[in-house]
């Protein structure tokens, strides 16, 4: 709404004002910030280390996590561990993590309220739903979530980095 009324702004300032032009100019470049993707997301290099993709597994349990560990470690993804929904949305906070896979089976919050927590914290993210059976109810809800994808519970190493792969890709591709 504000970038509306700024556009509006800036066709109305009189010819001949002095500074108008530049105003303008500061106006322009304030939309395009608002409206392009976070610096970490459009600057992103995959092969940068210092940038590289980052994965939070949102899980109190053990054998899950070791499971995304397992995924990311040879591509040397950064990957986070948080056993609730509080510490997820810290890490969140405190540096950007691009991708977020959230255990359905965690017992602190129902996964829709904590798909909707996450996507309220700053950053672009996509967040993964794992759970023990995936249907098309459950994908509609994961979409009307805001969440970008389904993986199973139970999948193995391959299909965590697949489906992270696309997930990454999806945020540093153009659209």
């Amino acid at each position: 709404m504000s970038a509306i009324v700024k556009i509006s702004r800036i066709s109305s300032i009189p010819s001949g004002q002095p500074g108008a032009y530049s105003n303008c100019q500061n106006m322009l470049g304030q939309i395009k910030r608002l409206l392009s993707p976070p610096n970490y997301v459009a600057n992103t290099k995959i092969t940068e280390i210092s940038q590289r993709p980052g994965v939070l597994a949102v899980t109190a349990d053990v054998r899950f996590y070791a499971g995304v560990l397992n995924a990311t470690s040879k591509a040397k993804w950064r990957t986070e561990w948080a056993r609730t929904l509080g510490r997820a949305i810290e890490i969140c906070r405190l540096e950007p993590t691009p991708i977020v896979i959230y255990d359905s089976n965690l017992p602190d919050i129902e996964w829709g309220s904590a798909f909707d927590l996450m996507n309220a914290v700053p950053n672009h993210r996509r967040i993964l739903l794992a759970a023990p059976s995936i249907d098309e109810d459950l994908w509609r809800k994961v979409l009307l979530h805001r969440g970008y994808d389904i993986v199973k519970r139970s999948a193995g190493s391959e299909e965590l980095k697949r489906v992270f792969r696309f997930a990454w890709l999806s945020l540093v591709t153009p659209a």
